[in-house]
């Protein structure tokens, strides 16, 4: 009965480990695509921003 509440606890703890990693991953994933997402927004505000200047200069 030992053996198998000892394997059941480290059964538990691969669980908790193999979770916390998926969810470091998911998290950096999602950092990564917010922050391309911020990137091109700031890219088309920029160049939304030279066309309105070119325009302003005619």
């Amino acid at each position: 009965m030992s053996t198998s509440v000892v394997l059941l606890g480290l059964f538990i703890l691969l669980l908790f480990i193999e979770n916390q990693r998926q969810r470091i991953k998911m998290q950096r994933l999602l950092t990564k695509k917010i922050s391309n997402y911020f990137e091109e927004d700031i890219a088309v505000k920029k160049s939304i921003l030279e066309e309105i200047n070119k325009r302003s200069e005619i």
